[in-house]
């Protein structure tokens, strides 16, 4: 690996060198690695207790396994960094304990979070399910952390699952927010001012808030992204319905009980929490402070001091709080959901791998041309015009014929609909997929495909096409795309630093054995969210980073 020439310094206030970083730290194994750097897990030889996690970011054009990278860009990391330090580690945001710099390198040193992502965690932790109180205490930690943000005048503005990482791999662990790099800080907000109202598109499509689509909201937008996170704790990610679900989300009027794969035995104060987390109107959705107030919320601190009250015994399970509404339970079928949306994410790996693997560069961006004029549509219509349309069709003469007449455009402007909103989260679904690779001749790749683990049961399922235009180096139809979350926003480098903590690479020869092996294992730990750098398909190595 190698640098294109060493750079001015990017951090001003940093702690001191890197022989002042190797004097102070014991460096121990490698945890991850991205496309910038290292992530490796250390001790700190002034202060010994529990290890840290060292990020080295390489600084300027980096040239790794015969491809070249373009460097992160210092403003986005500086604004993570005076994010991060203003927040100062409390309230479940990330800890950073120091920052060195040299002419080629930037070490950051941050919390180790050995409990992996919120998905990751509450699958491997909770073997027999999440209990009310365990989404209780999630819930609280994460609205506390950006209660604090807000304070600070501090947006996150990518919160979903990926960015929840837990201290330790134990039940009951604390969590913490990470990834700043879509952040925004603002002057901290003073009693009676109006919030700073924010136009530049960020975030993941499906945690996205409607009016960031509109390019016009304010910190309530992180209030929105947490209720996505609180259904997808109890609900699991519904990459098997992910349409029907951000449809059914992104209505002004909705039952927030038929949301895919909603466990039927919660309680009413859980959709209570949830209807103020989601309520369409920013200006009528409660902040952050009023939520953590809610009943739902304040159950794990209620079942806590019961607990207290009675020594810990166990005729405390599922007995009713002191709030009357809200019971220790197991969330039925949590796990399960868990557990079969990792299976879909490694499958979703597989096939981007496999498909970088046979596919030749050109092959591969004729792929995603593709696969993203499919998705192309004509734009929202005006449901109101529809509507008149509609009305004043009672003052024909043929009513039958206008009846019909206007239930074709009706149903025309239904479809175009769905088009603009699959445009919006950028998926389709793996049959789909399929069906543009056959157009295209490429039937030896769908054989493969139909051999990976459980492919038989994923052809309805959601794949993100941002995973086709990551590995492609963002080329596509010759528009930047964001590289984390695919909603068209111009990818300024942001939340490289934190995603580096969950990064590792895997080297895979073309039509290699490897490759095969590689395909074949369900034991990859994998993200559909994994950053992909600028690694170009039919290289004579692929290199391919996601997420630990």
């Amino acid at each position: 690996m190698g640098c294109a020439g060493s750079k001015a310094n990017y951090i001003p206030e940093a702690n001191g060198d890197e022989k002042a970083y190797k004097e102070r730290y014991v460096e121990d194994r490698v945890l991850g690695q991205g496309e910038f750097g290292v992530v490796k897990l250390v001790h700190d030889s002034e202060i010994p207790g529990e290890p840290l996690a060292s990020k080295e970011l390489k600084k300027g054009m980096q040239f790794k396994d015969n491809t070249l990278y373009t460097p992160m860009k210092p403003e986005i990391l500086q604004q993570e960094l005076q994010i991060l330090r203003t927040l100062n580690g409390e309230h479940f945001n990330l800890k950073l304990s120091g920052v060195f710099e040299s002419s080629s390198s930037i070490f950051m040193i941050t919390e180790f979070c050995e409990g992996g992502e919120m998905m990751d965690y509450v699958a491997k932790t909770y073997s027999e399910g999440i209990r009310t109180e365990d989404a209780s205490r999630i819930g609280f930690q994460v609205l506390d952390a950006i209660d604090h943000c807000v304070k600070h005048g501090i947006m996150h503005r990518d919160l979903k699952s990926e960015n929840i990482m837990f201290r330790e791999a134990t039940p009951g662990s604390e969590l913490r927010i990470i990834d700043y790099g879509s952040g925004s800080i603002d002057t901290a907000p003073s009693a009676g001012s109006e919030p700073v109202v924010h136009k530049t598109m960020a975030g993941t499509a499906f945690y996205i808030a409607p009016e960031v689509f509109l390019q016009n909201y304010t910190f309530k937008a992180d209030v929105w992204s947490i209720g996505v996170v609180m259904y997808v704790l109890v609900a699991g990610y519904p990459a098997d319905d992910l349409q029907k679900a951000y449809n059914r989300l992104h209505k002004s009027k909705r039952d927030l009980k038929t949301l895919p794969n909603m466990p039927q035995d919660l309680p009413d104060s859980y959709y209570e929490m949830l209807e103020d987390l989601l309520t369409y109107k920013q200006k009528k959705r409660k902040t952050a402070a009023e939520v953590k107030e809610c009943e739902f919320i304040k159950f794990h601190q209620e079942l806590e001091e019961e607990q207290k009250k009675s020594k810990g015994s166990s005729i405390l399970s599922g007995r009713m709080s002191s709030l009357k509404r809200t019971s220790s339970i197991v969330i039925s079928g949590s796990n399960d959901r868990h557990e079969a949306y990792l299976g879909f994410r490694k499958f979703e790996m597989a096939v981007t791998t496999l498909l970088a693997t046979l596919l030749s560069p050109e092959e591969y961006m004729a792929l995603l041309k593709a696969v993203e004029k499919k998705l192309e549509g004509p734009a929202v219509p005006d449901m109101a015009a529809i509507t008149e349309e509609e009305e004043e069709s009672e003052d024909t003469d043929d009513e039958e014929e206008k009846s019909k007449v206007v239930e074709e455009e009706k149903s025309k402007n239904r479809a175009s609909i769905a088009i603009a909103e699959k445009k919006k989260l950028n998926v389709m679904m793996v049959n789909e997929l399929k069906g543009v690779l056959s157009d295209l001749g490429h039937t030896e790749a769908i054989e493969k495909i139909e051999t990976l683990k459980n492919a038989d049961l994923y052809d309805t399922f959601s794949y993100h096409i941002k995973m086709l235009r990551q590995f492609s180096g963002g080329l596509g139809n010759g528009k930047q795309q964001n590289e984390t979350n695919g909603t068209g926003a111009a990818d300024n480098g942001g939340g490289r630093v934190a995603r580096m903590t969950r990064t590792m690479s895997v080297m895979i020869p073309k039509r290699s054995a490897q490759s095969k092996s590689f395909l074949d294992d369900s034991n990859h730990s994998t993200s559909s969210a994994g950053s992909f750098g600028s690694a170009k398909p039919g290289k004579m190595k692929k290199m391919m980073s996601f997420k630990m």
